[in-house]
This record gives structure tokens, C-alpha cells and sequence, in this order.
């Protein structure tokens, strides 16, 4: 870094302030030589004086400081410059209560939903899970789907939970929260969580395909954990979305088939509407391979009418095997949306999908036509590139289609929506591939169109 600095504001190096100023960050000390400058400069235009105002330049580099007063010197004796430093981060140790202990003790449980932990909605979710335990060792089953009789009972339970926990410190009751802190003091709104109680045991049973996919990511990232590398999610976290859950939802004529689950909890003309769908869903890699599946497991597209297309101009590569898990070594050097195709047909039969091997852009046109585009009712993307994501916004943008966007890359990740005349577009945005340092691997294999990316490939290939 360029810093400069007035010739008349000398730096000792062994003045006790210079010394504090440099254990800084390098953006601190920036800001005070800085300020130093401004000083210097504005004492020099009050004085009048004639002549230039004298500045010099120091290079400021970003430091590691290595304090060695308190060590022994005589280790440093034969020490001239240069040479490796390894940081050494130190331990940190986490204990953790058991299952049984945790689910007493936690008086205000974790939310994934900031704002509701803040209100201390973890607490009945937290009872409601207790008394689904002491259900089930009362019954020996869990409560039973929609069943009136069980909701009343689990909720009978929480509400004894509570008041046996009350008296003990540090225990999980209903009791109020303000800004994550409980106040001791009981909640007054009993009846509305009385009926939160009753929603769960109504519901327990039921399993949804999008918070299946989303707890198998959880439950991955924790195992990764136990190399010590990252922080483990502190004992309990919760989520409650009751804008899910319909008023009056009931399987109906989805009762004991596959979507018997769906149907509860977002009721039975939701199953009817999301079978008559027709989307495009543009690649099929890791992303496109989780939303296939998820689409097929839902029922999506597999009612009258309904259609799912596909389309990957890729093939599938070794290196994609680890991540895009619709592939099997078997299906090395095959199209990646015919093979994708196969497979989650074969987990539901009544899926209608087409899988294609275009490109969409400018080139295809003459197949991705009016026709093609006005008789959709949702575009999809999972793409790896700017470029082809603002095409498809583009034509969404004209054709008055939702657009559902996201990326992955690396650690990095984005979703968005886009909702005609009501949300902007993806093409609002200033997202580009300038300055992106990382390259997505399918793109670097199969479409390289960047000068970074040929560089990139031939660092990989030599």
C-alpha cells in the first residue's frame, strides 16, 4: 500500500505510540497516517506559508508482527531475515449435554429464523418434541397423521412439560422471551400455542421432500466437522413454517399414495396444480441433478398436461461423479440430461419429462422458439455462467414467465425469484464473470469462454 505521508511527521519506530499504531490492521494504520496527512496539511494552508507542502511516500506493507520480548533472545541469536512461519491456531474445546439433559436444559433453543428465536418460538417446538417422546412411550407410536385425538393429548403434555420444568433452572418452559433473553415471567397467549402444538402432532408423520434434501446438506456439513476445522451447530436448532401448512388440508384423493404427506400439509389442489405444471429446467449438474429430483419426488409434472424439459448440451465426466449424484461411473461420456432422465423416471414412473441436448441462446432460437416459450409455466435455472442466466431472464422477462435462479460455486452460493411485474429481473443486477476468481468445473471442461478459463485448463492439463 501507497501511504503518503508529511516529510515533517516523523515516524520512530521505537516511539511507544508509532509501536501501537502498527499492531493495528493494515486498514487502521491507513486511516491514521491518513488523518496524520489531513493535519499536517491543513496547519500548512492556515500558515500561509510559501512553497510546496513536502510529503513523502512510505510503502506499507500487510505485516505479521512476531513480539519476541517476553521469549528467550537467545533462541533469535543466530536469526538474520527471511525464512517460513506456520500460525498455530490454538485448540478450542466444546462439551456438549446429552440428548436428554439438552432437551430439558436449553431455555431458549436456537431458531433458523433469527426473529423467532428473538420471540422465543423455540421453546414450544422444543416441548412439542418432548411431548412427541413421552407420546411415544406412553403409546409406544408416535402421533398419528391428522389425528384430532393424539393433537389434543400431545398438547395436554407440553403444557404438564412446562410446569414440571418451570421450577428448575435453566429448563425449557413456556415462558415469555424478549430479544433472546427469558424473562421468567409465563406467555398469557396460551391458546395460540396450544394450536401450534395441536399442528405439530397433526403433522408429525409427514415428511416434505425440500426439507428432506435440506437436512441431508445439515446433517453432511456436521460430519465434515468432526475434522475440527469448523464450528459445530451448538446442540439445537429449529425451524417452524407455518405459511406451509393450508387451514382444512387433507390428503383427500392423495390418501396412501406417495404424495399422502405433501398433500397434508399444502392440501390436495396444491398436489393437483403442481402435477399440471410445465417448467423448463435449464443444466443439469449439481444443481439441476437436486432440483430433478426434488421435482420428481413432489409429483411435479406428472399429471395431464404436465411436462418437465430438461435440456445440458454436457457430458458426464469422472470428476462430476462426486457431487451430481443422479450419475454412476456407468454413465461416463453420456449426455448428462438423457442419463438424469433415466434415472428419475425410474424413481416415478408418471414423471413426464423430455431431456434435450441444446444449448439455449442466440443459436438455438429457431428450436427455442414463441411456441416453446408461451407454452411454459416456470424457467429454471441451474446454470454456471452469467451470460446464458441473463438469456433465459431475458426471455422470461418477455414471455411474462416466473424465473427461479441459482448458483453454486465453491462455498458460494445464490437463490433468487423472479416474478413478472412484480419483482425485478436478473438482468437489473450487476452480477458479471469479470471478476470472479473461481471457475465452475463443467464449464471449464465443456464450454471454456474466457481467456481465464483456457489459462485455468491448461494449468489443470500440465
Amino acid at each position: 500500500f501507497g501511504v503518503v505521508s508529511p516529510t515533517d511527521a516523523k515516524v520512530d519506530l521505537k516511539d511507544v505510540a508509532v509501536k501501537e499504531m502498527l499492531k493495528n490492521t493494515t486498514g487502521e494504520v491507513l486511516t491514521n497516517f491518513q488523518r496524520q496527512y489531513d493535519h499536517y496539511k491543513s496547519e500548512f494552508d492556515a500558515s500561509g506559508s510559501e512553497g510546496k507542502f513536502k510529503q513523502r511516500e512510505i510503502t506499507l506493507f500487510n505485516r505479521l508482527v512476531l513480539d519476541i520480548e517476553a521469549s528467550n533472545l537467545e533462541l533469535w541469536r543466530d536469526y538474520q531475515s527471511g525464512g517460513l512461519v506456520n500460525s498455530v491456531k490454538p485448540a478450542v474445546t466444546k462439551e456438549y449435554q446429552s440428548f436428554a439433559q439438552s432437551l430439558t436444559f436449553t431455555a431458549n433453543p436456537q431458531m433458523m429464523d433469527q426473529e423467532a428465536w428473538h420471540a422465543g418460538a423455540g421453546c414450544w417446538v422444543q416441548l412439542a418434541i418432548a411431548a412427541a417422546l413421552r407420546f411415544r412411550d406412553s403409546k409406544g407410536r408416535f402421533p398419528a397423521l391428522l389425528n384430532e385425538e393424539d393433537a389434543k393429548e400431545l398438547a395436554d403434555m407440553a403444557k404438564t412439560l412446562s410446569e414440571e420444568q418451570k421450577s428448575q433452572e435453566g429448563a425449557c418452559w413456556l415462558q415469555k422471551v424478549e430479544w433472546g433473553f427469558p424473562s421468567g415471567e409465563a406467555v398469557e397467549d396460551m391458546a395460540a400455542l396450544e394450536a401450534n402444538f395441536k399442528r405439530f402432532s397433526m403433522l408429525f408423520e409427514t415428511e416434505l421432500t425440500g426439507l428432506c434434501a435440506f437436512l441431508g446438506g445439515v446433517v453432511a456439513q456436521e460430519v465434515i466437522k468432526k475434522t475440527g476445522k469448523f464450528t459445530p451447530i451448538e446442540q439445537w436448532v429449529h425451524h417452524d413454517d407455518d405459511s406451509l401448512v393450508q387451514p382444512g388440508a387433507s390428503p383427500g384423493e392423495y390418501a396412501g399414495t406417495r404424495y399422502a404427506y405433501q398433500a397434508a400439509v399444502l392440501g390436495s389442489s396444491f398436489m393437483d396444480d403442481i402435477r399440471k405444471q410445465r417448467v423448463f429446467l435449464v443444466g443439469c449438474g449439481a444443481l439441476g441433478c437436486e432440483y430433478l429430483k426434488g421435482l420428481a419426488l413432489m409429483g411435479a409434472c406428472s399429471g395431464p398436461g404436465g411436462k418437465l424439459i430438461v435440456t445440458d448440451m454436457d457430458r458426464i465426466e469422472v470428476s462430476n461423479l462426486s457431487r451430481q449424484f443422479l450419475f454412476r461411473q456407468t454413465d461416463v461420456g453420456n449426455p448428462k440430461s438423457t442419463s438424469a432422465r433415466r434415472v428419475v423416471k425410474g424413481w416415478n414412473p408418471d414423471l413426464n419429462i423430455e431431456a434435450l441436448e441444446k444449448g439455449v441462446g442466440v443459436t438455438s432460437e429457431d428450436f427455442f422458439d414463441d411456441n416453446f416459450w408461451t407454452d411454459l409455466d416456470l424457467c429454471w435455472n441451474a446454470l454456471d455462467n452469467v451470460v446464458a442466466r441473463k438469456y433465459t431472464d431475458k426471455c422470461c422477462l418477455w414471455y411474462g414467465l416466473p424465473l427461479l435462479e441459482s448458483g453454486t460455486l465453491g462455498t458460494k452460493c445464490n437463490s433468487d425469484v423472479f416474478l413478472p411485474h412484480l419483482t425485478k429481473s436478473y438482468n437489473d443486477g450487476i452480477e458479471t464473470d469479470a471478476n470472479e476468481a473461481q471457475i465452475a468445473m463443467c464449464t471449464l471442461r465443456s464450454f471454456p469462454y474466457l481467456p481465464l478459463h483456457c489459462i485455468e485448463f491448461a494449468k489443470q492439463a500440465y
